[in-house]
């Protein structure tokens, strides 16, 4: 029911931020992904220096998967103040649309600032994996188990890697693992 009285002041001012906050909450409480796009990317006509809508709006690109337009947001935001959470979505949206050079070399970056983060190093390992870099990918899951981050997932994705080197009796050392 607010939503057309929030539309209206939406409409009506382009200095005060809150009826666009407003609007933006209540289209996101509804499931309404799309109009929650669409505001932001006027926000953004209105304030295009404004880093918490433009965060929010490469966020929501990458939701609906719409990756080539979250990659755009995500640089534009790490040329204005980059930060290792933005550099982390950048390297994402870069490895789903198989940029997996680009994507790696800024998990990397990341990856030295937070060495022990299970979900960073997972990522990069499966990217180098998915680039054909096994060995990297190897090196990376082992370091994985070390800090017994779900072990079972990863003994298997390292076995499946150690295969594609030919290290076919670690691989099945590994299964066995796996198994038990």
């Amino acid at each position: 029911m607010a939503l057309p009285y929030l539309l209206s002041a939406f409409n009506q001012t382009t200095t005060d931020p809150r009826p666009g906050r407003y609007l933006l909450a209540t289209y996101e409480h509804i499931g309404d992904i799309k109009n929650v796009k669409q505001v932001l990317e006027m926000l953004l006509q209105r304030n295009p220096a404004d880093l918490n809508s433009r965060t929010y709006l490469a966020d929501v690109y990458y939701r609906l998967m719409d990756y080539p337009q979250a990659e755009a947001q995500y640089r534009l935001i790490m040329e204005a103040k980059p930060d290792p959470l933005t550099r982390g979505k950048l390297a994402e949206v870069l490895i789903w649309q198989e940029k997996y050079k680009e994507g790696i070399a800024e998990l990397e970056v990341v990856a030295k600032e937070f060495p022990r983060n299970p979900k960073i190093l997972e990522l990069l390992a499966d990217a180098y994996s998915w680039a054909g870099a096994y060995q990297q990918s190897a090196d990376v899951y082992k370091q994985l188990l070390q800090l017994n981050v779900r072990h079972k997932e990863i003994v298997l994705k390292l076995a499946d890697v150690l295969r594609y080197l030919g290290k076919d009796e670690e691989a099945l050392e590994l299964y066995d693992k796996y198994i038990q």
